[in-house]
């Protein structure tokens, strides 16, 4: 019992010398550091892509069969469901443009209305789910920022077996 104690007490010395070291070798005239900015990329993942919400959005996630649909309540009561699976609505897609490609983004099509968005993204591995974005928002410039500003935090990702890597790449940032 003495030595786990007396192993803790040393290494927990450690780190307080650490801290006192490292906080006065930064204040030393030549060794400013700037703070780089901390951007929270993603909050929210999905098997192929994460994405952001801010605070006060509101999201519920859900699991009804072998498919996972997410609702989500975003400021200027615009309202967004994303279905992640392999059979997504595809009539919805009959007249649908591409997206404006970005490096990494084999897939995605979309349809807008002056208040719906439907966003279909394909990640391009075989037998990945894909993500049908569903966005219902009212008209206004207040709205379509909300709306750009969510796209534009969608992220790719990946997976192995033991991690899931997403990337800074935004797959939606050039919807128009």
């Amino acid at each position: 019992m003495r030595k786990k104690l007396c192993a803790s007490g040393i290494l927990l010395f450690g780190f307080l010398l650490f801290g006192v070291i490292s906080a006065h070798a930064s204040s030393l005239p030549g060794n400013e550091v700037a703070a780089a900015p901390q951007r929270i990329y993603c909050n929210v993942y999905t098997s192929i892509a994460c994405f952001n919400i801010g605070a006060g959005d509101k999201l519920e996630m859900s699991l009804p069969a072998d498919f996972l649909l997410y609702d989500i309540q975003l400021a200027s009561s615009v309202k967004v469901r994303i279905y992640q699976g392999h059979n997504p609505e595809t009539d919805v897609f009959k007249s649908a443009r591409p997206c404006k490609a970005q490096a990494g983004t084999p897939r995605c099509s979309y349809v807008r209305s002056a208040s719906v968005r439907d966003v279909l993204y394909d990640s391009g591995i075989k037998n990945r789910p894909l993500l049908h974005i569903h966005i219902e928002a009212p008209v206004g410039e207040d709205s379509a920022k909300v709306v750009r500003e969510f796209l534009a935090g969608f992220h790719p990702c990946s997976r192995s077996p033991t991690a899931l890597t997403c990337t800074h790449e935004q797959i939606f940032s050039e919807i128009n």
